[in-house]
């Protein structure tokens, strides 16, 4: 009999705290419907557009190559007797061809090998050489280069 009024104030005990339980998770879904009502969609999709398209400029911002950079170290391989008539770069490849002409022979090895000495180049190829009425003589230049020649955002 006791075992009996024991199991029964269990029960009894259990059915209350299963009923406070209940109240407070209804309780908790309230807060939680009136959060959901206070919600602005649309302010939280503007935000995740914003995310989406700064993700995207962040990774556009770690490849952009900054030819300024590229220019400005290039003129530092030009010689002083010699000029650059045109320039063509195919980044994918790492290869820009220049063509130009150089006060004689002599001047335009000096400007090859200044070229071809650079750390920041791999290979050069000549061709296109002719001579001018004037004694100058025209060029053209292949030049591979390393990646780090053209730098990009870090």
């Amino acid at each position: 009999m006791v075992l009996l009024i024991v199991a029964g104030s269990a029960y009894a005990g259990l059915a209350y705290y299963e009923s406070v339980l209940n109240t407070q998770i209804k309780g908790v879904d309230e807060k939680i419907q009136q959060v959901e009502t206070g919600r602005d969609v649309s302010a939280e999709e503007k935000v995740l557009t914003l995310e989406a398209q700064l993700t995207t400029l962040e990774d556009v911002m770690k490849n952009h190559i900054y030819f300024s950079k590229f220019l400005a170290g290039l003129e530092l391989l030009v010689h002083p007797q010699a000029y650059l008539k045109s320039f063509s770069i195919n980044v994918p490849t790492r290869k820009f061809d220049v063509s130009g002409e150089a006060a004689s022979f002599t001047i335009l090895a000096k400007q090859i090998l200044a070229v071809s000495k650079s750390p920041n180049i791999e290979k050069v190829e000549i061709g296109g050489l002719s001579l001018s009425g004037e004694g100058r003589v025209g060029f053209t230049l292949g030049v591979t280069y390393k990646p780090e020649f053209i730098q990009t955002a870090k």
